[in-house]
């Protein structure tokens, strides 16, 4: 809107010279020309007339006016010279640095800058008022009334507030008396008082109500206050109340050290009245303490601090009183559906080429079935150190180069191995598998239990030394060092095949056994084939106008392995022969410990795809918008299927063997306030979906509606359908305020 005032004033001081002269004060006269100055007022429209007699200015077609910092645009106009005073009509807008005000019809005393609009808006930022009349008292203040309010820009609104009357100062609070909340146009929530801030500085005072309802603990409504602490500084208070879990705490503070450091902290408690009757929990607890109370809490604590000459400080906490509280409070701790609370600490260091870290990982547990139950199974990763030289062209050739160093120590509070039973403790004809080894239930101590660490009452029963064929490894060292070579070849225009091929040499110590060291060597060919159609939607011929680019690329992937040194070991597997191949992709379970290859520390031991084939689709749509002159890009779309067929696996006489991989597809979307985010994994075998999506509304105040559903199917490698009864699905709605912190050159600690 600054752009329109000064565009009119240096109109206005071109046009000075001539309007002097031809501006006549006869008792009626049309003006030849359209503009003029009268009384502080920078006029113009199609057709200006002026009543001397009357003190009265007409204006038709096209008005504009300019009053110090302010803009008025309508269709017409009179000016009442003596009174001081404006009549407005048809598509006003009154613009101002603060705020548009906007009616059918305005009345406006010029010199107080006060008057009345009819069927009338305010908007301020992202505020909006919507009322039948509107009161201006001031420069920035006014009274609405049968009013509606909100933040949301999207049309129509996704939520509002009306109200009888509202009083408003922008820059200041607004009041609405007698407020009803609504979701879509439908009534939610009366309140009799509401008191909102309307500034675009952070500023305290109770931030819009949160609702959530849920089979388990019923319909939850909260309330919080945010404190402005300071430029740096904010912290949010509030409580929850669930219908049947009872009322919770929570805390949320936040800090900004300079322009790229920052920290976040969170917590919540609650006296829980459903979870002292959990069926779970109390199987573990002695017969005197069940259906006692208990307290649950969270702690997450995550830090940022960017240090000179590339160096950044990063560290990240994460607790809680029991194992179910992530899953049972998903919006608190955001680790829903996840094997392990992550604490974690690093240093890290970028240049232009080459990044190194120095990093320390402390993993929580959280797959036990005790709620309550200890950490020292739980294998950390402390510390660990890596370098990686990226895609760097070799002198002035076509060939790239990169390489990728890392060393880890993976320990645990118990011994460096899991004490497993002996296959002799099964019948025979019966389906190896390992376990702790136990005594069994307390109820019949001489039976096995293959799942005795998740079962009460049940005894373990080690035997106390390390056998390598039915004993697994847990903790150990392991340094990796891996060289690639690529070369792209561009066929055509928008094809191109990148051929790579890769050396790894991975270094093995461990804890336990007597062969404490192995080694295993390889090379792995690729040879990708990759295709670029592309179109750009929108006005090519004007350089500044914003675009669209569409994109979509089918790829081709051969994947072989000519060349593998693999001593037999028994970390990779408990098989006699040698360890199998697998795929890349495939998830580690606690089924692994009935396969041949076992269970390894994470999945850069398992990679050993030997032939493989690979074909993926992506579609990409990317949007091109110009800020301020600057061209500024987002991906507002990516749409990805892939699949891939083993040829090692189809070579099998195993009738289990699935040569197809399950077909994975990503969704990603981001429109506006629009965010999508889903992820489906089809298995072809049992022909199951697993699916994690995520649907979420929002606007530039922070305010935000959610949707989520994550489905996992327990798929076994060789059945043809699943137990729906094991399968988990856990759904999420949710709706609140993130507001956000922001630093503006100063810090106060």
């Amino acid at each position: 809107m600054r752009l329109n005032f000064h565009s009119l004033f240096k109109k206005w001081l071109l046009l000075q010279g001539l309007l002097a002269l031809s501006f006549l004060t006869t008792a009626s006269l049309a003006l030849a020309q359209a503009s003029a100055k009268i009384q502080g007022l920078l006029i113009e429209a199609d057709s200006l007339t002026r009543d001397e007699d009357k003190g009265l200015v007409e204006l038709d077609g096209h008005v504009q006016i300019v009053r110090e910092t302010q803009h008025i645009s309508a269709d017409l106009a009179r000016i009442y010279l003596q009174s001081k005073h404006i009549e407005l009509y048809g598509r006003v807008r009154m613009i101002s640095p603060q705020s548009t005000v906007g009616g059918d019809m305005v009345s406006l005393d010029y010199e107080t800058n006060t008057g009345m609009i009819y069927n009338d808006f305010i908007q301020s930022g992202s505020v909006i008022f919507e009322g039948k009349t509107l009161q201006k008292i001031g420069d920035d203040e006014y009274f609405v009334s049968d009013a509606d309010y909100t933040t949301c820009t999207n049309c129509p609104a996704s939520w509002s507030f009306s109200g009888q009357r509202i009083r408003a100062e922008l820059g200041g609070y607004a009041f609405i008396k007698s407020s009803i909340l609504k979701f879509g146009g439908v009534p939610v929530l009366w309140l009799p008082y509401l008191i909102v801030p309307l500034k675009s500085d952070r500023q305290s005072g109770l931030l819009t109500p949160e609702f959530e309802q849920s089979s388990v603990g019923g319909f939850a409504y909260s309330q919080s206050f945010f404190w402005a602490i300071n430029r740096s500084e904010d912290a949010t208070l509030g409580l929850k109340n669930y219908e049947k879990r009872g009322l919770k705490g929570f805390a949320n503070y936040r800090y900004v050290l300079a322009e790229n450091s920052f920290g976040e902290f969170n917590s919540a408690f609650i006296r829980d009245n459903v979870f002292r009757n959990n069926e779970r929990l109390n199987e573990f607890r002695p017969q005197t303490s069940q259906g006692e109370g208990i307290n649950r809490w969270f702690l997450n604590y995550s830090h940022y601090y960017d240090l000179p000459h590339g160096y950044a400080y990063r560290a990240l906490f994460n607790n809680a009183s029991d194992l179910l509280y992530a899953k049972d409070f998903p919006l608190d701790t955001g680790n829903s559906g996840e094997s392990a609370l992550e604490n974690r600490m690093s240093i890290t260091k970028n240049e232009e080429t080459t990044h190194w870290h120095i990093d320390g990982a402390y993993y929580i547990n959280m797959l036990r079935a005790d709620p309550l139950g200890g950490n020292n199974d739980a294998v950390h990763r402390l510390p660990e150190f890596s370098f990686s030289k990226t895609n760097t062209v070799l002198n002035d050739s076509n060939l790239i180069y990169s390489l990728d160093v890392s060393y880890v120590n993976f320990a645990r509070n118990s011994k460096g191995y899991d004490d497993l039973t002996d296959q002799s403790l099964f019948p025979t004809g019966t389906t190896f598998r390992r376990h702790i080894r136990n005594k069994g239930p307390a109820t019949d101590p001489t039976r096995q239990d293959p799942n005795c660490e998740n079962t009460p009452g049940c005894q373990l029963d080690p035997d106390g030394k390390y056998d390598p064929y039915i004993d697994l490894l847990r903790t150990g060292q392991r340094l990796n060092i891996k060289p690639t070579l690529a070369y792209p070849i561009p066929v055509a225009d928008g094809i191109d095949i990148f051929p790579k091929l890769t050396y790894q040499e991975t270094q093995y110590t461990f804890d336990a056994g007597e062969d404490r060291r192995t080694v295993r060597r390889f090379f792995l060919g690729e040879v990708a084939g990759r295709a670029t159609l592309s179109q750009v939607y929108g006005n090519l011929k004007d350089p500044l106008s914003n675009r669209i680019l569409h994109e979509i690329q089918p790829e081709l992937k051969y994947t072989r392995t000519p060349w593998i040194y693999r001593p037999r070991h028994p970390f990779f597997s408990f098989d006699k022969d040698a360890d199998h191949p697998v795929l890349a992709n495939s998830a580690i379970t606690d089924d692994e410990l009935k396969s041949q290859s076992g269970l390894q520390f994470d999945s850069n031991d398992r990679i050993y795809e030997t032939d493989l084939l690979t074909l993926s689709f992506v579609n990409r749509w990317v949007e091109k918008k110009w800020i301020q002159n600057i061209p500024e890009f987002q991906q507002i779309a990516l749409l990805k299927v892939s699949q891939s067929y083993n040829f090692y696996q189809a070579s099998l006489s195993d009738p289990a063997k699935e040569p197809w991989s399950p077909i994975l597809t990503e969704l990603n979307i981001r429109t506006g306030r629009l965010e999508t985010s889903a992820t489906f994994t089809y298995h072809p075998t049992p022909q199951v979906t697993d699916t994690q999506t995520r649907l979420r509304l929002s606007n530039e105040m922070g305010q935000f509606f959610q949707l989520g559903l994550a489905r996992q199917n327990r798929v076994v490698a060789g059945q043809t359908s699943v137990d729906s009864n094991q399968r988990v699905e856990d759904y999420s709605i949710a709706a609140g305020f993130s507001p956000k912190t922001q630093f503006l050159g100063e810090i106060y600690l």
